[in-house]
């Protein structure tokens, strides 16, 4: 573990959690610019997308770091510590749930589709919290609890230095990369094929998958947060709503899949319905034309026929002159 990539942390003051984060949302930027023709989007709007969930993202992510840890933030001796908190850490649910609002004020505000906006976004996610992650290893936070295990890890760095613990951090860059692959597979394989039939889908995935996740590792985390109602973890606590926030998502996803084939169906038999009427017309018209034709033709032998029935009449009244 190394707190000093490159000696940057001298020079420029960035240590290897800062380092990792800006390398997250390069990664991120990057892939929405190669990938928002996919979700109906222009560069524009990309931009202002990124620069949304930026801003609410670790507004969110600081604000739940102060809120969970309002005890030890108020200090009636040093009105300046709360300041001191609010520069000092984050809180990943607090990004997320900011990155969330964000996006929904982007979507309202550029008139873009809800669902295939938050897809786009769920797909790049867990990559961009894996690396993350690796921030967290190489800065030695976020580790789990205290072990003598072979699983255990000594941090260099960190609050942990001197014991070894459970490296909770390295488990979630393994689970966020996992489900990064999952998803983007989910998304080349299915939902990219039919986006507007599919839309939600992925959101759906993401908020199903990491919360059941998290709630699980949070017994492996060495939470300092406390509990909330005696039972869960702030984490925990905070999983249990996302998890009924996914399953409220696949409800309507789940609803938006089978009126989509329904209206398909109904659209194709109506196609068929047009389709049938269109070549009953063709036919009704062909068999009129050859009526009207045939129609024609008669009255076109009987007046030849008539006009030489005649001409046969003049002829025989000249040859009967003749004689006379």
């Amino acid at each position: 573990m190394n707190d000093d990539f490159f000696g940057l942390k001298d020079s420029l003051g960035l240590n290897s959690y800062a380092l990792m984060m800006i390398l997250a949302a390069i990664c991120g930027l990057i892939f929405l610019l190669c990938n928002y023709k996919k979700f109906n989007l222009t560069i524009v709007n990309v931009i202002w997308m990124f620069v949304y969930c930026i801003v609410f993202g670790l507004l969110g992510a600081r604000l739940f770091h102060v809120l969970f840890r309002l005890g030890d933030v108020f200090d009636p001796n040093d009105n300046l510590r709360v300041i001191d908190w609010f520069l000092s850490g984050w809180m990943y649910y607090g990004g997320l749930l900011g990155g969330m609002i964000g996006l929904w004020l982007f979507c309202r505000k550029e008139k873009c589709d809800l669902a295939l906006t938050f897809d786009f976004a769920a797909i790049i996610l867990p990559l961009v919290h894996a690396i993350g992650r690796v921030g967290c290893f190489l800065s030695g936070c976020c580790y789990g609890r205290v072990t003598d295990s072979s699983l255990g890890v000594c941090f260099k760095s960190g609050a942990s230095v001197g014991t070894c613990v459970y490296p909770t951090n390295l488990y979630e860059v393994f689970f966020n990369t996992l489900l990064f692959i999952a998803i983007l597979l989910l998304f080349v394989l299915l939902v990219g094929k039919n986006k507007d039939k599919y839309k939600g889908l992925l959101t759906t995935v993401y908020l199903l998958a990491y919360p059941v996740w998290r709630f699980v590792i949070e017994f492996l985390r060495d939470d300092d947060r406390g509990t909330i109602l005696y039972l869960f973890s702030t984490s925990q606590f905070i999983s249990i709503f996302l998890f009924a926030l996914g399953i409220y998502c696949a409800y309507r996803v789940r609803k938006h899949i089978i009126n989509y084939d329904i209206a398909h169906l109904n659209g194709v038999a109506d196609s068929e319905a047009v389709s049938d009427d269109l070549n009953s017309s063709i036919a009704s018209d062909d068999k009129n034309d050859s009526g009207a034709v045939s129609d024609k033709q008669k009255s076109s032998i009987a007046s030849d026929g008539k006009n030489n029935s005649g001409a046969v009449s003049d002829g025989q009244d000249g040859v009967k002159g003749d004689k006379e």
